[in-house]
């Protein structure tokens, strides 16, 4: 169905319409940039957070094996007296 004009109606020049579409296009890309960074920082939110649960996973891990190591020699001096060890070989030298 063709529209009808109005008595106070003014077409605009196609120069007009295209500089008005240019700026509705600019917009809308503009948006949905903003769009685009709100979802990529979520994402790289929820991955900071899964590498930080890791970190301190990782933390916990290396404390317990200080632990195991400390306890590892403690008892190894306590059996052999002080000296080195050389892993590769399995021997112990005591100290001088």
């Amino acid at each position: 169905m063709a529209r009808t004009k109005k008595k106070n109606e003014i077409k605009l020049e196609q120069q007009e319409l295209t500089a008005l579409t240019a700026v509705k296009v600019t917009y809308d890309n503009i948006l949905r940039e903003f769009g685009t960074i709100a979802i990529r920082r979520q994402e790289a939110l929820s991955l900071l957070d899964s590498l930080e649960e890791r970190e301190k996973l990782a933390n916990k891990a290396l404390v317990d094996l200080k632990k195991y190591e400390t306890q590892t020699y403690q008892g190894l001096e306590s059996k052999y007296g002080r000296g080195s060890i050389d892993i590769e070989n399995g021997i112990f030298t005591p100290a001088s």
